[in-house]
């Protein structure tokens, strides 16, 4: 069904174009803005650059973020949440298909494998530098902690599934286990900020190590690299 809106842009009434659904276009706008800032940084969001990349008009921006800057803040609050969310998305999944601790115990290994890989180290920074322009803009670190927040409790669920089953530990908050979970991945851009660190091996063996204690699971087992390194230094 089309949808005709009209709004108040500098004290003139306009016509917002007919859409099918206004979320999609709302999404290719974010999308769009994702690109531009990926690419020049946030100076790089230009309405008409944006509205040409997308086929949309300037009242669409006026009408789903307020202005440019709300336009921004949504691009920049996606660009930390999605990586996230998704990865979160098919642990849940995985999960609810486990039979047994054993199970559970090597899921979470390959997902530590994943989330403090060399693969990841573009979706950390990027994760980094959103929290960095959230530092200095109120608006944009309110919309960041309340979709990590959001992203947390929904990440709590599985988490108490296996508690329930006896196949971890019940003594901690999954909520909370969660987000400090997402700090441990966010810290390890220290060791990432000046490429690849000669310790970054033994980093991934203490993060997987203190995870995996605090769960009461069994830590992965060393990689040969990782022994030959050990017995190396």
């Amino acid at each position: 069904m089309l949808q005709t809106v009209r709004i108040l842009v500098d004290g003139i009434t306009v016509r917002l174009a007919s859409v099918k659904d206004p979320r999609n276009t709302r999404e290719r706008l974010i999308k769009a803005a994702i690109r531009a800032i990926e690419k020049e940084g946030e100076s790089g969001v230009r309405i008409r650059d944006i509205c040409k990349a997308t086929n949309t008009t300037a009242p669409s921006v006026y009408y789903f973020f307020g202005d440019r800057l709300g336009l921004i803040r949504a691009a920049q609050a996606s660009r930390y949440q999605v990586p996230i969310q998704t990865l979160q998305r098919d642990f849940a999944e995985a999960v609810y298909l486990c039979k047994s601790k054993a199970d559970f115990t090597k899921l979470v290994h390959q997902i530590l494998e994943v989330i403090y890989s060399e693969k990841r180290k573009t979706i950390r920074s990027t994760r980094a530098n959103v929290l960095g322009n959230a530092q200095s803009d109120r608006l944009l670190a309110r919309e960041s902690a309340g979709r990590h927040d959001s992203i947390n409790k929904v990440s709590a669920e599985p988490l108490r599934f296996a508690q329930a089953k006896k196949w971890i530990d019940d003594d901690f908050n999954p909520q909370m286990f969660y987000s400090w979970l997402v700090g441990t991945i966010n810290g390890r851009v220290l060791i990432d900020l000046d490429g690849t660190h000669a310790d970054s091996d033994d980093w991934d063996v203490i993060a997987r190590r203190a995870v995996c204690r605090l769960l009461g699971i069994d830590e992965p087992k060393p990689t040969k690299k990782l022994r030959r390194n050990r017995t190396t230094k």
